[in-house]
């Protein structure tokens, strides 16, 4: 892809992100549940990238022309393209966390329970959005129980088996771009028409909770 012409499209559709300190916060709640709250940082950087990987993939390189009964139309000028996002959905996976014992991990003396977002089992949602960017399909993972210390963890009370149960929140939005359709029917002018569409998504909200077997 052209660098230039990915630099100057990138800046106009992603986002501007605010300065805000890129670490996770976590809340202890009643009943042993932990949460950690994603930076606003964090969560527009993840959908920045997602979108940055998608339109990387269109293969739309710049000054690249062809030519139409009347002239000369740009194919990949940076005015020809324009992207419009949808409103900020939330959804939320819960399950228990991959890579645990069917019985629970068993903790002499007590501790922590170490996890991590990526990988485990992945469920299926359809999120919808309504008007012109309809219903859009995603996979989220469970994530997993993880053997070394992480950015996430939660504690248990006492000895005994655990096994421990997530409650993860996601944000998803949905996009189209639009590229300009040039006509000529007694003046020329152009209307936007959709090139493209997809959807990003980002972790927003870890929940955890240890809960003890037998």
């Amino acid at each position: 892809m052209g660098k230039k012409w990915f630099c100057f499209f990138m800046a106009a559709v992603i986002l501007c992100l605010t300065s805000v300190e890129a670490k996770a916060s976590s809340e202890s709640i009643s009943g042993g549940r932990v949460v950690y709250q994603l930076s606003k940082r964090e969560v527009e950087a993840e959908h920045q990238r997602q979108l940055e990987e998608q339109i990387s993939a269109l293969e739309i390189e710049e000054g690249e022309y062809f030519i139409v009964r009347d002239g000369i139309e740009p194919l990949n000028d940076i005015s020809e393209y324009k992207t419009e996002y949808s409103a900020t959905k939330y959804q939320t996976i819960s399950g228990y966390a991959g890579n645990q014992p069917p019985g629970g991990v068993s903790i002499p003396q007590g501790g922590s329970i170490y996890y991590s977002p990526n990988g485990g089992g992945e469920q299926s949602f359809t999120v919808s959005f309504g008007g012109a960017y309809g219903s859009v399909g995603i996979s989220l993972p469970i994530g997993v129980r993880a053997n070394s210390v992480t950015g996430y963890s939660a504690n248990v009370s006492g000895p005994g088996y655990w096994k421990l149960w997530v409650d993860n929140q996601y944000t998803v939005r949905a996009y189209i771009i639009y590229k300009k359709e040039y006509y000529s029917d007694g003046a020329f002018g152009y209307t936007w028409k959709k090139f493209s569409s997809g959807s990003t998504k980002s972790l927003y909200r870890v929940g955890l909770r240890p809960i003890k077997q037998g």
